[in-house]
């Protein structure tokens, strides 16, 4: 999902690091182009590199401006000296992503800065298609880019081959993939129901939502769960990985099974149970009967539209799409409830590896130290001397942080933003704020005054924040950390995309109950037979090797 998060995950280029990074001021590069005085080399003349771009669907642009002619595309001009020129970009996905990106790889017809999974990475280096960054980022990346990136750990480390840095990691904080239950709350007081505690209750609010016309129009048009194509996979709007970690299934995961050994999550019992409950839901009318062809942006203008009541979703989603059912329903009060459980054991949060793609540089490119300047330029923008409405959201709310090429994210850096926002707003001082920081107070403030506008500052970071949930589970270390993180295993590489299919398929049929529950101990002897068995040595060997 890697690009396409962009136009979603917005809350998450939070934090002010320290540093300026005032470095390689004039001097001259390895081909001799004058670099500028400055924070930033600038390449004079210019160079022209090509990219290839996966744009979120709903990307958008300034009348008169596109993805060449934007306030990133010109301060890439201005300030670096660099023009992008795109070879071909979709909307598509990432599978259509892959499959021309793939195509590019298979001729060798590659741009000189592009966007690859683990997978992808694992191929260019073998074929030797890609240049080796590791000179390139010691000589020109900056201070603080640095910092970002080396605070997430092992995020280098999976760029590595032989000792060798083939990639700049798209590195981001383990806690932003943190996802709670967002319920409208305004529907339970129509209905007279209480908040949800545990699974037994969220389900029960789901039938109610769905037969007891919650919004009172007199027709029964409502769903009570959310639930999208993509199922668990990455899906920040209407997930359903946040209903299965409620069963203590964690699909996304390879995990320390009750005896001891590694095993992947998305087997287990657990997910069974889960698929079980969903299966009745779906039954009963409480699942989109179409969920199976609508992506999360599909399941977000339901939720605009006030079709859905609940749904499992990203910490970020008062911004897209809760934000935007606010403007549209006024009375709509969408609150986070964390993750219930089906039982008396505490549910625990499932957070992957926190690097999910990586940036590299054909063999050959001219300038390849080109990709670090356009890294530590996003770093500088974003955290050193921030200019927050100018390049990432502007002051009426407009989405700019769609546009960079290169990206990361700081760890934890929305966290500790909540942390400190909760403190300033408690104590009615915000002096010791950082500048977005003190953004996100303002707002919270003007929303609180009367500023429907910026309801999304008090959802992401106000008193009715997912922040406070998560922070329960950080405190009392209900965490589901991923126990591989590794590059592709030699099995993996041929096999994953095969089991993958398998698994999306079998719990799509079992939810829709085009296949009966039994069928998933099928699925289990299928995924086995197929590699799975394989790949469980294989991890388990590499977790090995690590010390687990």
């Amino acid at each position: 999902m890697f690009n396409r998060k962009r136009g979603l995950i917005i809350a998450i280029l939070l934090a002010a690091l320290v540093a300026a990074g005032l470095y390689l001021a004039g001097k001259k590069d390895t081909a001799g182009e004058t670099v500028q005085s400055g924070p930033f080399p600038k390449f004079d003349p210019a160079i022209t590199l090509t990219a290839v771009r996966n744009l979120n669907d709903s990307t958008v642009f300034r009348a008169g401006e596109s993805l060449t002619n934007n306030v990133w595309s010109r301060d890439y001009l201005d300030t670096l000296g660099i023009q992008i020129k795109y070879l071909w970009t979709t909307t598509k996905g990432t599978e259509d992503y892959n499959q021309r990106l793939n195509a590019s790889i298979l001729t060798g017809e590659i741009p000189d800065i592009f966007e690859v999974d683990s997978l992808q990475l694992k191929q260019l280096v073998k074929a030797g298609l890609i240049e080796d960054l590791t000179d390139v980022y010691e000589t020109h990346a900056s201070a603080d880019a640095r910092r970002m990136l080396e605070e997430i750990p092992n995020a280098l480390e999976t760029a590595e081959f032989d000792g060798r840095l083939m990639a700049i990691p798209q590195g981001a904080s383990t806690t932003d993939q943190s996802q709670v239950l967002w319920i409208r709350h305004d529907w339970l007081k129509r209905l007279g129901l209480p908040e949800p505690e545990t699974m037994q209750d969220v389900i029960k609010i789901s039938e109610a939502f769905t037969k007891l016309d919650p919004d009172g129009n007199g027709k029964s048009d409502t769903f009570g769960l959310g639930l999208n194509m993509g199922l668990h996979n990455r899906i920040n709007v209407a997930s359903l990985k946040g209903f299965l970690n409620g069963f203590h299934a964690y699909p996304s995961s390879w995990i320390k099974a009750s005896d001891g050994q590694i095993a992947f999550g998305g087997i287990q019992p657990e997910v069974k149970a889960a698929l079980a409950a969903l299966q009745e839901m779906y039954k009963d009318g409480q699942l989109d009967p179409e969920f199976s062809v609508k992506d999360q942006n599909y399941m977000a203008e339901e939720i605009v539209a006030g079709k859905v009541g609940m749904q499992y979703g990203a910490w970020w989603n008062p911004t897209y799409p809760l934000q935007a059912s606010k403007d549209a329903e006024p009375d709509a009060d969408w609150r986070a409830y964390g993750i219930p459980s089906i039982n008396d054991m505490p549910a625990k949060v499932e957070y992957n590896f926190p690097v999910y793609s990586y940036f590299v540089v054909k063999k050959g490119t001219k300038h390849p130290e080109a990709l670090v300047h356009l890294l530590n330029l996003m770093v500088y923008r974003g955290y050193v001397e921030p200019q927050w409405e100018r390049f990432f959201i502007g002051k009426d709310g407009f989405l700019y942080n769609n546009y960079p090429l290169v990206y990361t994210w700081p760890e934890n850096g929305s966290y500790k933003n909540y942390l400190h926002i909760q403190e300033a707003l408690k104590s009615g001082i915000s002096n010791e704020l950082n500048t977005v920081e003190k953004g996100y107070y303002d707002n919270i403030l003007a929303y609180r005054q009367g500023a429907n506008q910026y309801w999304f500052e008090e959802g992401m970071y106000g008193e009715i924040s997912a922040w406070s949930h998560i922070r329960d589970k950080i405190d009392h270390r209900l965490i589901q950390m991923n126990e591989f993180y590794g590059p592709p295993t030699k099995t993996m590489s041929g096999v994953t995309p095969i089991l993958e299919k398998l698994t999306l398929d079998t719990y799509t049929m079992i939810i829709m109950g085009e296949l009966p529950l039994e069928a998933f101990d099928d699925y289990v002897d299928q995924w086995k037979e197929l590699g799975g068995n394989i790949i469980t040595k294989e991890v388990t060997e590499w977790v090995k090797a690590k010390g687990g």
